[in-house]
């Protein structure tokens, strides 16, 4: 090496670094020695002779960062799809990367009553809403795809789109000769339903008037027999006693009148012709009152019966006709009414259908629903995807066009399960854009899937979670970033703006809930029990046990293999550990202390005296063992 001239300053600069690594070198001689176990190494070298690899202890501000590599895209995208059902091709297509603005859409429930354009650039669309209100709405076309897609007469929705950018157009030549086919079975049904309505409505009035008859004429009967039983017989009863009682009255006349007559004649004062005339007269009365008490005991005795008898039975009989006729004209109702049920279900299914196929045909005209640029949708696998164009056949369901908008977007990363702790919403991250390499953009972690999806190819057994984080966009770089763009986030899950000290993970060997690491002390390596804290995907951050500038061993498990088996025996893992219950049992069973020594025996206190006075032990013959394992096994 050359002899280089060194000025006084470069000499006190490397004194005060000489001054300043003793320093350390004692303060490191002075903590180490009380942590001194049975483990010392004569030389710096493994048992093959093999130099020990080592790196140093450093203090410096510690920063947590995770790695994660996504794709670009728009937060506020959205996906046209056919919705035709089954397979349709591709009439037409907007040209990709063109941009479109947001469509026109209705403000209030009602019906669509006139469609005007004042010009080619100007739509006028007036609604009359539920409340019976009519309002005028402007639709300025902004490109040549733009047109107005209801007509008047057609009933709006609120929000329902009234006018916009066309995208796309599916062949509906099939559909359009189903509308025609269907329009003519929906007119042929509605006029039998109609007809069906009408014919119900008849049959319900001419029911009402023979039931109303029939319950007339029942009625009439009933009064007809009380007549009979409260006014005709009992009149005629009493007619038939008074004629009877007069004729009885004549006969006693006559009878009085034949005996003045025989004592007349007797005397010779009256004829015999007057009292053969008187005679006759008595015979005749008798012969009428003989005769009305033969009338009178027959109505008794057997008119009556049979005219009463008659008369409740029609009665009887008119009642039963009204049930039969209201029963027949219900019976006739209900095939009616089946009739009608049948062809309303039959005219609901044509009508239906016909709005299936109108629903269709208006679903072959695909309209933007918001402002964005124009992305062609791609089928077959990420490696040779196939870009739709005119004339391809698109199935159900099948995406068709992307409408990205570029000034809201999003970076879409997979976390790796193992760093899901440490990421939570609301981080700050800085994202770097492969294609714009000069340039960092702030980010900010929005959502976290909570279940994980598997790896990609080949790592299937993999599993990450899927974050994504809103771009903040500066103003000189807007509309550069377009969705599909591969991207690199850096997370920052955890910061120390202070200087702490840190040590690399792989000096760092774990048993059960301890660290240890090994520092080379001249020809000899000391095993040090440290405590950590956080870490990130290089160092770990030392609360006690190293200093700044130390040196440690790179891989003790490697170098150390029996004394890493040991620590793993003596200090096992708690998650790992399975209790024994019968061990267990035994030590409850175990007689209490009785004395302060027996108690400082039992929790081993007087074994860590006699350890800690004990000189190290010399394991300068100790045979090195093979080891594969890993931090943290």
């Amino acid at each position: 090496m050359n002899d280089v001239p060194r000025s006084p300053l470069s000499l006190l600069k490397t004194c005060t670094g000489l001054i300043a690594l003793c320093g350390v070198f004692v303060a490191s001689l002075v903590i180490t020695y009380p942590l001194l176990s049975d483990s010392e190494q004569k030389m710096a070298t493994d048992e093959e002779g093999n130099a020990l690899k080592t790196d140093v202890v450093i203090e410096s501000p510690f920063q947590h960062t995770i790695l994660a590599q996504g794709e670009v895209d728009s937060r506020q995208k959205a996906t046209l799809i056919s919705e035709v059902d089954d397979s349709t091709r591709v009439l037409w297509l907007a040209p990709a990367g063109v941009d479109v603005a947001a469509p026109l859409r209705s403000p209030v429930d009602g019906v669509v009553k006139t469609v005007r354009h004042p010009n080619r650039k100007l739509s006028v669309i007036v609604i009359e809403g539920v409340d019976g209100e009519r309002k005028a709405y402007e639709f300025h076309k902004q490109s040549r795809f733009s047109e107005v897609v209801i007509t008047p007469g057609e009933s709006v929705r609120k929000k329902q789109i009234l006018a916009g950018d066309v995208v796309c157009r599916l062949d509906s030549s099939e559909l359009e000769e189903s509308e025609q086919k269907y329009e003519i079975r929906v007119n042929d049904y509605r006029a039998l339903y109609e007809k069906a309505i009408k014919d119900v409505e008849i049959r319900k009035a001419l029911n009402e008037s023979k039931n109303a008859q029939a319950e007339l004429n029942a009625e009439l009967a009933e009064l007809d027999l009380q007549k009979y039983l409260k006014g005709t017989y009992p009149q005629q009863i009493e007619k038939m006693e008074g004629d009877l009682q007069s004729s009885r009255e004549d006969l006693t006349r006559a009878q009085d009148a034949l005996e003045f007559a025989e004592r007349m004649a007797f005397k010779g004062y009256k004829e015999v012709d007057e009292v053969e005339k008187a005679r006759l007269k008595v015979m005749k009365l008798e012969y009428d009152v003989k005769n009305q008490e033969k009338s009178r005991q027959v109505l008794q005795d057997y008119a009556h019966g049979r005219t009463l008898l008659l008369l409740r039975e029609n009665a009887l009989h008119l009642k039963r006709h009204a049930k039969r006729v209201r029963l027949s004209g219900e019976a006739s109702m209900a095939q009616y009414r089946v009739l009608k049920s049948s062809r309303e279900r039959v005219y609901n299914i044509y009508r239906q259908r016909l709005d299936w196929i109108r629903e269709q045909l208006d679903a072959c005209t695909l309209v933007a629903p918001q402002a964005g640029k124009v992305v062609i949708a791609a089928e077959g696998s990420s490696r040779n995807p196939t870009l739709l164009e005119e004339g391809s056949t698109v199935r159900e369901r099948q995406k068709i066009i992307y409408l990205p908008d570029l000034s809201d977007m999003k970076v879409q990363a997979r976390i790796h399960e193992s760093m899901i702790s440490h990421v939570q919403e609301g981080l700050h991250a800085t994202a770097l854009i492969d294609s714009l390499p000069n340039e960092a953009f702030d980010c900010e972690l929005t959502s976290l899937s909570t279940l994980p999806v598997p790896g990609k190819y080949p790592n299937y057994n993999q599993r990450d979670y899927i974050a994504e984080f809103r771009i903040e966009i500066p103003a000189h770089l807007a509309g550069e970033l377009r969705p599909g763009m591969t991207a690199g986030v850096e997370v920052v899950a955890n910061k120390i703006d202070e200087p702490v000290i840190q040590v690399p993970m792989n000096a760092v060997f774990q048993a059960g809930t301890k660290h240890f690491a090994w520092i080379p002390f001249g020809e000899t390596v000391l095993r040090r029990e440290i405590k950590v804290g956080q870490s990130n995907d290089e160092y770990f951050v030392v609360r006690d046990g190293l200093l700044k500038g130390e040196q440690v061993v790179i891989e003790p498990y490697v170098h150390f293999a029996q004394e890493v088996a040991a620590l793993r025996t003596q200090f096992p893992d708690p998650m790992q550990a399975v209790p024994d219950w019968k061990a267990q049992e035994q030590v409850d069973e175990e007689p209490l202390p009785q004395s302060e020594d027996e108690f400082l025996e039992m929790i081993g206190y007087l074994d860590e005296q006699e350890e800690s006075t004990a000189p190290t032990l010399d394991i300068s013959n100790r045979k090195p063992i093979a080891s594969t394992s890993s931090i943290g096994d």
